[in-house]
């Protein structure tokens, strides 16, 4: 199952972040997941994982050892 793509305005806002935090983003790819999970291969050659919520309760480090 396919995730869906970002929507415009929600790619705008991830390379914004990604930008001012860690480089500009060369390709973002949505990944399966309930939260936003992003596959992101960075302008200086770094391929990295993006993860974003909205849930204040969320463990990530959790997900991140279940993973």
């Amino acid at each position: 199952m396919n995730p869906d793509p970002l929507q415009p305005r929600e790619l705008e806002a991830v390379e914004g972040v990604l930008a001012s935090g860690w480089g500009r983003a060369v390709r973002i790819e949505r990944l399966p997941g309930e939260n936003l999970n992003l596959a992101v291969a960075l302008e200086d050659g770094r391929d990295v994982v993006f993860k974003a919520t909205v849930d204040p309760e969320v463990r990530v480090e959790l997900e991140e050892a279940l993973a």
